[in-house]
């Protein structure tokens, strides 16, 4: 059973991943949103790999009650 200065700690880095994965997400759905139909596919494949990692973490950390 972790103690709640190790759950603390895995709350505060669960919370910095979802923000720097969402501040990479902001910047592929800009980067999309500029290129329009022309947008590489492989930044169409990272928004989508960048929003179900955001949504896994965000699960994560509501199981951790945070």
């Amino acid at each position: 059973m972790a103690t709640d200065e190790e759950r603390a700690s895995d709350i505060e880095a669960l919370r910095e991943l979802i923000r720097t994965n969402r501040r990479r997400l902001n910047q592929r759905q800009l980067q999309a949103a500029k290129y329009g139909i022309g947008v590489d596919p492989s930044i169409s494949i990272e928004i989508e790999d960048l929003t179900k990692e955001v949504a896994k973490l965000e699960r994560e950390l509501k199981a951790l009650g945070g």
